[in-house]
């Protein structure tokens, strides 16, 4: 592992080539047929929040109009899902796991969970159904009838089921999700009494689940040394994810390789060939989020912790991509670095743009992004979304770690002579141009991230006049409108500096403004957050608002040298503004007797564009550029000390009971 001084974690830019130290994983041994013995491969791929390929994108008020497959909106992991072969007879496996905050049946989300988009609930169900389909897939192979070790109610049982537990005093257990159905269910796998798979959320323990996973990974290791059944032979196992998919494929790892016996999994010689991460995201529980008073779990509370988002040793390679312009509160990055060293085998490296630029999922000319005709085919427009290129590059890194890809199988499951690896030649070469304009050292996640808002800063009067507004104008009008609104936030935030730093020279209005906030905070920081979304737009409530680190941001973009040509042509033509269409309080419900309503119409995260993104390196610390990120063990301290005092817990702030 190499470790790097405390500032000094940087990450370059991938290398137009393919990417450097790949690891050729190939079997050790050559099955006998005449003995059924066989290779598996088994692929996962968990998508990310919102993402989902079958899903309508539809919502309590409106229903969808077509799958995000149709629309080619779907994300990169499942574009690789279709390129991996399934051929269970052949020993191929492929296992798609849809994003938190979308429908996923077999755990019992028939609709999207209330908390998944906002806390990554479902995530706990989703990586067990994964460790539950790999012990499926071995199952199967080594079974005379290719029956499966658990059935699809079993499988929702333990999915969407934590620990059971017991009341003395009446004699009784604590109920199911599924009521007396998961209880029959549970009871094929001697779990009845016990419960499911899920975690405990408030301690964390899982020591159930370790203990169910020992258990089935022995029964079905004596299963296969029977000499009447046939016999994997050796078994490799790829997952990729993306956002908090790419942070369930982590954890997904972790709890695998707690089933390891040497290098035996059920008593076969086992691989975890590859792991493929975009942009991961864990936000479990309350998100970091420097406006909030409290950071309670940095977004590692459950099954989120970091402990579990470190790479295994195991993992014959990791390939993680991250986005360079991405700097959203609520997606902070969780880098494979342990503190300050990588692993020797992750490869990390960054590509342009937002989150979705490198792990896929917007639609076809959203924002106006693009060069090609509007009225063009939805296939030949998803060519030129700017994931294409992190598509690719992971696609042939996996390829070059030997698993099995293959883009023919993707074209042909698709249909409709739709090539979800296409890129377009336009876009590759903006790519390059782009490429050859950036210096090829590493640099810090900040300093990759400040080109891109040095250019809005250069542009900010004459944003709406780019190319991409007379593409949008006749398009979508909400798509105009985040754009549009979003820069005047920009211009705003800049206005409210300007004034706010008068105002700390030479008056004593922003102290004491500041000052009436802050007792309302100590005397219910629970609220905190939302009162002060909640303040009129003075100066003193912009500021407040605002990232700590945001005078040294402007301070930047003002000294910052005009951006090149080749920067500035592939921001405004093919990188998406993910701040501008991500407005987390601005969803539609539907209200007994008032109908459809947004929560808080027009409401962007209030940091607004003047900050740089969090991320971790294998532990709770946030860490930025050049900004001292407040002490979490003090602030649960604190907030012990408040619960202590007024009565209510971390418990009580998710359910609402403190409110």
């Amino acid at each position: 592992m190499t470790t790097l001084p405390e500032q000094e974690i940087p990450v370059a830019i991938h290398p137009l080539g393919p990417t450097p130290g790949i690891v050729p994983v190939l079997p050790s041994v050559i099955p006998r047929t005449e003995h059924c013995e066989i290779v598996v491969h088994i692929g996962l791929f968990f998508d990310g929040t919102g993402n989902n390929k079958d899903w309508d994108d539809g919502d309590a008020c409106h229903d969808g109009s077509e799958t995000q497959l149709q629309r080619r909106k779907e994300s990169n992991v499942a574009r690789l899902f279709f390129a991996y072969p399934d051929d269970p007879d052949g020993g191929y496996f492929r296992i798609y796991v849809s994003g938190v905050g979308t429908p996923f049946k077999p755990i019992g989300e028939d609709v999207p969970a209330t908390t998944g988009m906002a806390f990554g609930g479902g995530g706990d169900g989703r990586i067990n159904f994964g460790l539950l389909s790999v012990l499926n897939s071995i199952h199967r192979v080594a079974s005379p009838n290719d029956l499966l070790a658990y059935v699809d109610p079993v499988v929702m049982a333990l999915c969407r089921n934590g620990i059971r537990t017991y009341n003395p005093r009446t004699d009784t257990r604590s109920s199911l999700v599924g009521g007396a159905a998961d209880e029959t269910a549970l009871g094929k796998v001697s779990m009845r009494t016990t419960g499911g798979l899920l975690m405990d959320a408030l301690t964390g323990n899982r020591q159930h689940a370790k203990a169910f996973y020992k258990r089935e990974a022995q029964r079905i290791a004596a299963m296969i040394s029977s000499p009447d059944k046939s016999r994997p032979v050796e078994i490799f196992i790829d997952a990729f994810g993306f956002s908090r998919g790419a942070a369930e494929a982590r954890v997904f790892c972790n709890w695998l390789n707690e089933l390891f016996e040497g290098d035996m999994l059920c008593g076969v010689r086992a691989t975890i060939r590859f792991l493929g991460l975009f942009d991961t995201v864990a936000s479990v529980g309350l998100p970091n989020n420097s406006s909030m008073t409290y950071d309670l779990t940095n977004g590692h509370a459950g099954w989120g912790s970091e402990q579990y988002l470190r790479i295994p040793g195991r993992i014959k390679n990791c390939v993680h991509f991250v986005a360079m312009h991405e700097n959203r509160p609520s997606f902070p990055l969780d880098r494979v670095l342990v503190n300050n060293g990588l692993p020797d085998n992750c490869h990390e490296y960054a590509f342009p743009g937002m989150h979705s630029d490198v792990g896929g999922g917007y639609a076809v000319n959203e924002q106006g992004r693009g060069r090609l005709p509007i009225s063009s085919s939805k296939n030949l427009l998803s060519s030129e979304k700017l994931s294409q290129l992190p598509l690719e590059y992971m696609f042939k890194a996996a390829q070059a770690a030997k698993v099995p890809l293959r883009i023919d199988l993707a074209v042909k499951q698709a249909g409709g002579g739709y090539n979800p690896f296409q890129v377009d030649d336009g876009l590759r070469q903006a790519y390059a141009r782009f490429h050859a304009a950036c210096s090829p050292s590493a640099r810090q996640p900040a300093d990759w991230l400040i080109v891109y808002l040095a250019w809005r800063y250069q542009v900010r009067d004459t944003y709406t006049q780019l190319p991409w507004a007379s593409r949008v104008h006749s398009l979508s009008k909400r798509d105009m409108d985040d754009l549009a609104g979003a820069n005047q936030t920009l211009l705003s935030d800049i206005a409210a500096l300007d004034t706010g730093l008068l105002e700390r020279a030479g008056s004593a209005a922003y102290e004491a403004g500041k000052a009436i906030v802050q007792t309302f905070e100590r005397g219910n920081p629970l609220l905190a957050d939302l009162h002060r979304r909640a303040l009129p737009e003075s100066t003193v409530s912009k500021l407040r608002k605002l990232a700590p680190e945001a005078d040294d941001v402007l301070r930047r973009l003002r000294s910052h040298p005009t951006v090149s040509e080749a920067e500035a042509d592939l921001f405004s033509t093919y990188a998406h503004d993910s701040y501008a269409g991500f407005r987390p309080y601005d969803h539609q419900f539907r209200l007994w007797l008032v109908g459809c309503r947004k929560l808080l119409p027009g409401s962007w995260e209030p940091e607004g564009y003047l900050r740089y993104r969090r991320f971790y390196t294998g532990f709770a610390k946030a860490r930025t550029y050049k900004v001292v990120i407040a002490d979490t063990q003090l602030q649960r301290i604190e907030m012990q000390n408040l619960i202590d005092s007024k009565g209510y817990g971390i418990g009580d702030a998710f359910s609402g009971r403190a409110l």
